[in-house]
């Protein structure tokens, strides 16, 4: 074997996961290459809080569009990813929220309802009350079309490992926690207190620890800057040891069609590279399946459009989820005090502010599990997704007008703030499929927005929310005048009718950056990230996620990823 062409792990991908694998198993005696499509930039256009919202749609992002969205007046929506070393780490805002202990136990437990074949022999509740008599296993290898019972489980998800639960993950979470910094509520802009004020008065309970399990009420927001410098996980996980090269696309994953054996990767230049031990794929929700599908692995249908030879039929590319935002602007009242980025008067002289975000508080809310829209959506009271309360829908607000759409002019003149709002907990699943069978053509990004009710009420419980808060309370009243609409829209308050609000959110709903679940656990791969029927081949990002996760998915992917890596060294020490 050339030793400069082989290695024991193939990291396809050097992203947030990307890094943080490459990083254990070197660190651990491993050789690792590590091939990533974009370049490495530590410059401060990548490192400075300030510079995040300039990166969206700059070179060091993959920009894609999806396919019209017939809920968001079909128009095709704008998504990111990083495209450098460090991946999305690199270029977002450093948000750094766990998420609900409910997401994690209910993917470390259950099997996704959801996915069932409605041909099976049992409901739902039947298969339920087997698993909890330990009567039938929760499989972590690939799952057969039949299982003795006679119940047909070909398009179940069934999970069933106690390391994604959210006990199971706490350590992996406390690893992360020892490698970066973290802060929160250390900056005092100008409104904090009045702004906590509003939110007290419109009966939403103060939380003095939003990532320790239950993040529902508001709390300060968590970010993960360092001295007021960016950490990407280039940077906070050391790499000295492993091989990496930038600027480096990968073409497809090499598989032996007779074994199934994954035995390396072949670049888009021609070069390539073998692995003496294993294949990671870690290129995100959006690049992970197209480079399996591109490898022979995915829907056999979809292949055989493109004219890709078949090894391995997997439901690759469906299953995707995305966290769907909607921003609401309002006009300050007393703009020349200085209350927003812009006004002369703002506090960006002073030495914590460019330290992070210009935000203090983020709200994470629940919706009921009972009336119509769940039941439309097929949602029993039986439903792992019905168990509650969960943190269905966030908001912030920022000091500025961020995340504005092109038809506005907010100039930054400090006299407008914002408030995005995040459906986390989507029902709604889109697909994403090839486009072509070239490496470096962007894929078809279906989202399929909104086309669940539950997710259309989850919406409009957050818009309401933030409309009461801003709008209804004494101290809301004191810091602006009125909602300031986009153009052709009229002016949104908390009477507004649920057709107002969806007619808003059809307008100007966005994506958050944050889908996946497109390499489903259960589905595309196992509970050790194993892919189906492909030996020596593993996905590590947040393509994995068979649920949706309330919270950002940086901190997330983090503790993923950390997962991974001990489960990957406990099979080499095997």
């Amino acid at each position: 074997m050339d030793p400069g062409t082989t290695f024991d792990f193939l990291v396809a991908g050097g992203g947030t996961a990307g890094c943080v694998v490459a990083s254990r198993l070197s660190q651990a005696g491993m050789s690792v290459a590590v091939f990533e499509a974009g370049p490495e930039d530590y410059s401060e256009k990548v490192m400075s809080p300030l510079a995040a919202p300039m990166l969206l749609g700059s070179p060091l992002e993959f920009n894609y569009l999806s396919k019209e969205q017939s809920h968001l007046a079909n128009r095709r929506v704008p998504n990111f990813g990083g495209r450098l070393l460090s991946g999305s780490s690199g270029v977002n805002y450093a948000n750094w929220t766990k998420g609900h202990s409910a997401d994690y136990d209910a993917w470390g437990e259950f099997m996704d309802f959801h996915s069932l074949d409605s041909r099976s022999s049992c409901d739902r509740r039947e298969i339920r009350t087997l698993l909890q008599a330990g009567v039938m296993r929760l499989w972590t290898e690939p799952i057969p079309p039949t299982t003795s019972l006679g119940i047909r489980c070909l398009d179940s998800a069934l999970v069933g490992d106690e390391r994604w639960s959210f006990r199971g993950l706490t350590g992996y979470f406390e690893k992360v926690d020892k490698v970066m910094e973290t802060g929160a509520g250390e900056r005092r802009y100008p409104l904090k207190e009045p702004l906590r004020n509003a939110l007290l008065e419109a009966d939403i309970p103060f939380n003095p620890d939003a990532n320790g399990g239950n993040p529902l009420g508001f709390a300060c927001l968590t970010e993960n800057w360092r001295n007021g410098q960016r950490q990407p996980a280039s940077h906070a996980y050391d790499l000295g040891k492993a091989k990496v090269f930038t600027n480096a696309t990968v073409k497809k994953i090499i598989i032996d069609d007779r074994t199934k054996f994954a035995t390396g990767i072949e670049l888009v230049d021609g070069r390539v590279f073998k692995a003496a031990r294993e294949v990671l794929s870690c290129c995100g929700s959006i690049k992970t399946p197209q480079l399996l599908m591109l490898s022979g692995v995915g829907p056999a249908k979809q292949l055989a459009s493109q004219g890709i030879s078949l090894t391995e039929d997997l439901p690759v590319g469906e299953n995707l989820h995305d966290h769907l935002s909607t921003t609401l602007y309002f006009k300050l009242r007393h703009p020349e005090q200085g209350l927003a980025l812009g006004s002369e008067h703002f506090p960006t002289k002073a030495p914590d502010f460019k330290k992070g975000n210009p935000i203090d508080w983020i709200a994470t809310l629940s919706i009921a599990n009972t009336g119509k829209a769940p039941q439309a959506d097929g949602i029993s009271k039986d439903d792992p997704l019905a168990a509650g309360p969960r943190g269905h829908v966030e908001f912030f607000v920022s000091y500025a007008p961020i995340a504005a759409p092109a038809f506005f002019d907010y100039s930054l003149a400090g006299t407008h703030i914002s408030t995005p709002v995040l459906g986390l907990l989507p029902i709604s699943r889109g697909t994403l499929t090839l486009a072509s069978n070239e490496a470096t053509d962007d894929p078809t990004i279906d989202p399929n927005y909104l086309d669940a009710k539950s997710d259309r009420e989850a919406m409009r419980t957050g818009i309401r929310a933030v409309l009461r808060t801003m709008l209804d309370t004494t101290s809301g009243k004191s810091i602006v005048e009125e909602e300031t609409p986009p153009p052709g829209q009229p002016r949104l308050s908390s009477a507004s009718t649920d057709e107002e609000i969806d007619a808003r959110i059809a307008a100007t709903g966005r994506s958050f950056y944050q889908c996946a679940g497109t390499a489903a656990m259960g589905k595309v791969v196992d509970s050790q990230l194993r892919v189906h029927g492909i030996r020596n081949l593993r996905v590590v990002d947040c393509s994995i996620l068979p649920l949706p996760l309330a919270g950002h998915y940086q901190y997330p992917v983090y503790a993923i990823a950390e997962c991974a890596a001990d489960c990957i060294l406990a099979s080499v020490d095997g």
